[in-house]
């Protein structure tokens, strides 16, 4: 349900609008980041644009195909939302910690990490981003037991990286 903010801006003589501050920080908006504008009747909305929404199933599929080659668990994660092969764990809060790795632009070997706030379980494995562009749009999380994994194997990781990265338009 939309809430009225009680915030009027002006449209200037160019056509454009000023997203105040405060709602630029409520959703993560900067400088460069994609918006998606809807429209219903009078009414236009603004939302932060999430290029992944239409690329669950592919995802999904991508994280069942990394399970099944690597023989461990695989995750995605973007804007808070951890994808895997059998369910979404949307509502549970990252440690900040494990939210850092996970907006790295780099691969990430982690080892005893806390992924949950309030959770005092830890993981090991490694982090491969998914980047387009210079954006950041999620990684897969390969977990284990350890950090170390082939040279072949990471390359797959990565090629799956790729692949969604390849598949993002904005």
């Amino acid at each position: 349900m939309m809430q009225a903010t009680g915030i009027v801006r002006r449209i200037d003589n160019l056509g454009r609008l000023v997203i105040p501050k405060e709602i630029r920080k409520y959703l993560s908006l900067r400088e460069g980041s994609p918006v998606e504008f809807f429209m219903e009747q009078e009414k236009v909305s603004i939302a932060k644009y999430n290029p992944l929404s239409q690329r669950q199933q592919t995802i999904k599929a991508t994280c069942k195909v990394l399970e099944d080659k690597l023989n461990r668990p695989v995750w995605y994660f973007f804007d808070d939302v951890m994808m895997n092969t059998g369910r979404d764990e949307i509502n549970r809060k990252f440690s900040p910690e494990f939210y850092r790795l996970i907006y790295s632009y780099r691969l990430v070997p982690f080892k005893d990490q806390q992924v949950y706030a309030n959770d005092a379980l830890t993981y090991s494995g490694f982090i491969v981003p998914v980047v387009m562009e210079g954006h950041h749009y999620g990684a897969y999380v390969v977990l284990g037991d350890d950090t170390q994994i082939s040279e072949k194997d990471l390359e797959f990781v990565s090629f799956c990286a790729d692949l969604i990265a390849s598949r993002i338009h904005i």
